[in-house]
């Protein structure tokens, strides 16, 4: 529900599992096939980042955690979420931010 006095005003909207406005949700989950479809793009993803000329540090962070997390998500009964989790920063490992020179 709109908090007393907001507004929220939109130009045209499409798509699936839209939610706007103060607390808004929603769910999409995501059929067998485009879970297979999902599957087989992350998988093509492993193998890009396993060729690619990134640091150890950052190829063991997305093989490891970040590709797994997102792959168990797609098998998630709500899918999105657990995707998304799967690219969030940790806030143990945030950087901070640059500060302004006098």
């Amino acid at each position: 529900m709109a908090g007393q006095g907001s507004r929220i005003t939109t130009g045209n909207v499409t798509g699936t599992g839209i939610a706007i406005g103060t607390g808004a949700q929603a769910t999409v989950i995501i059929n067998e096939q485009v879970q297979k479809e999902v599957l087989s793009l992350l998988s093509q993803l492993r193998k890009q980042v396993q060729e690619a000329d990134l640091p150890e540090g950052a190829k063991n962070v997305l093989l490891n955690k970040a590709i797994p997390e997102m792959e168990s998500g797609v098998r998630a009964p709500e899918a999105k979420p657990a995707l998304q989790r799967g690219l969030e920063p940790r806030p143990w490992r945030r950087l901070p931010a640059p500060s302004a020179s006098p």
